[in-house]
């Protein structure tokens, strides 16, 4: 990538990458059309190729831009005081609800990238996709009382029964074309009825 992108006002630069994240998300790395996110991003083809070069650097920046900035933002915001392992998913979740009003395509295309087959793009996004999930189990699982979930679940699969549930549920959402914010809220009252049957 070109370092002057960085050189760019933050307005032009969230729009480039709000253009790759959306089109990237929706349908994935080899239908995604560049003539389709200069269109998202309103810019020139000429322009996006001058600062990535291919669609693969595009791919792979934005991948680790949008891994980096979620993973910064949960670890920076994530109080450790509340143990109970619901309640910090919800707090991931709501987090995640903030990022939206910047990027809101970013959780359905962290999602997506779990799923990337194409060549050109799958070994990048396997990286960042399990750079992801490590913060998440330091978020989640090393700072979960175990002694506050039911029965004999251990917290990993605990937060496996909601992952399996959250990831079912958005997926069908998105697609069905629901709207990114939308989606992360409506998965709230589920994690509820989780939390009030798995918590002691």
């Amino acid at each position: 990538m070109n370092e002057k992108f960085y050189n760019l006002s933050k307005d032009k630069q969230d729009r480039m990458i709000n253009g790759a994240i959306k089109v990237f998300a929706l349908n994935g790395y080899d239908k995604a059309s560049t003539d389709i996110i200069i269109k998202e991003a309103g810019i020139s083809k000429g322009l996006l190729f001058h600062y990535f070069g291919s669609k693969k650097n595009l791919y792979q920046f934005v991948t680790e831009y949008c891994a980096r900035y979620m993973m910064m933002e949960l670890s920076a915001g994530i109080s450790d005081s509340n143990k109970n392992l619901f309640d910090r998913i919800k707090l991931v979740e709501e987090a995640k609800l903030r990022m939206l009003k910047n990027y809101p395509y970013l959780d359905m295309f962290l999602i997506s990238i779990k799923g990337e087959s194409d060549d050109d793009a799958k070994e990048c996004a396997a990286e960042w996709s399990a750079q992801i999930d490590e913060t998440y189990f330091k978020l989640l699982d090393e700072k979960s009382d175990a002694d506050l979930v039911r029965g004999n679940l251990s917290i990993q699969k605990a937060r496996e029964i909601v992952n399996l549930c959250m990831e079912g549920y958005k997926n069908r959402k998105y697609r069905e074309g629901a709207e990114p914010e939308a989606v992360l809220e409506g998965f709230m009252p589920y994690l509820d009825i989780l939390k009030t049957n798995f918590t002691k």
